[in-house]
């Protein structure tokens, strides 16, 4: 069994991902599940949350954990 913990610039506006004028990119929640599951991963947990302040704003992110096994 493992588990694989990361979060993702959040992306509202397109379907799956998009690189954005800070050279970064940003995924949908859908298109990070999509992916888990052709790679034989479970979502374990997706919560909203806020990464980091940039330019005196918060930028929205996904943290996700998965499992395989």
């Amino acid at each position: 069994d493992a588990l694989f913990v990361f979060s993702v610039e959040a992306e509202r506006v397109v379907d799956d991902y998009n690189l954005r004028p800070t050279g970064r990119y940003a995924h949908s929640r859908e298109y990070i599940e999509k992916m888990a599951r052709f790679t034989d991963f479970s979502v374990e947990l997706c919560e909203t949350c806020q990464l980091r302040m940039e330019k005196g704003r918060w930028i929205e992110g996904y943290s996700f954990v998965l499992k395989k096994g």
